[in-house]
């Protein structure tokens, strides 16, 4: 069974006129496939990577913040698309 087993904190700073935001420290997923310690998986995700936080429509955003609960999930998303 797969589970999500932690990330470090998310730390990132506005780049005026870009609309996005850059990491000021990699950010590292940890998960795993199984209880098998050899299928471990981590992601890190490098300073200085560029990224939109969360894409949601500016009318929704009241609802769905760029930078709500889910956002690491969103950097995570747009490292590996």
């Amino acid at each position: 069974m797969s589970d999500f087993i932690g990330f470090t904190d998310l730390e990132f700073r506005r780049v005026e006129g870009y609309g996005e935001v850059w990491l000021t420290k990699p950010l590292v997923f940890t998960s795993s496939i199984s209880d098998d310690p050899k299928h471990i998986f981590k992601f890190t995700i490098p300073e200085k990577f560029g990224t939109n936080l969360t894409s949601v429509p500016r009318p929704l955003r009241w609802l769905w913040p760029v930078d709500g609960p889910y956002v690491r999930a969103s950097v995570l998303h747009d490292y590996l698309y």
